[in-house]
């Protein structure tokens, strides 16, 4: 879906089998052992609401030719399980604002 540019949708790919429809978050970096990506908020409802119907797709692109892959069902649950964590990121308007009130 987000092949040439992004779409604008909570996930990149869809898998259709029969009936069901499959929803995968692709989520690439190229530094090894990182263990955190960014997720969206619209990204991060949209988990809650497809639970088993999202997978996020962690890609880890180690040389040209060689990626690994970590495949996440249902980070929704994970989260509820403790097997994911929250991390929030302050954004830069809310930098300003912290800023402001500080001064």
């Amino acid at each position: 879906m987000n092949e040439d540019s992004e779409s604008g949708q909570p996930y990149d790919i869809t898998v259709t089998e029969g009936d069901a429809i499959e929803y995968v978050e692709v989520k690439t970096t190229s530094i090894p052992n990182k263990n955190w990506f960014y997720i969206s908020r619209r990204e991060l409802q949209f988990a809650a609401e497809k639970e088993d119907s999202l997978t996020i797709a962690n890609v880890l692109l180690s040389k040209p030719d060689k990626a690994s892959i970590l495949f996440l069902k249902n980070p929704h649950k994970l989260l509820r399980q403790r097997d994911l964590n929250l991390a929030l990121v302050m954004s830069m308007r809310c930098e300003e604002l912290v800023g402001e009130c500080m001064e």
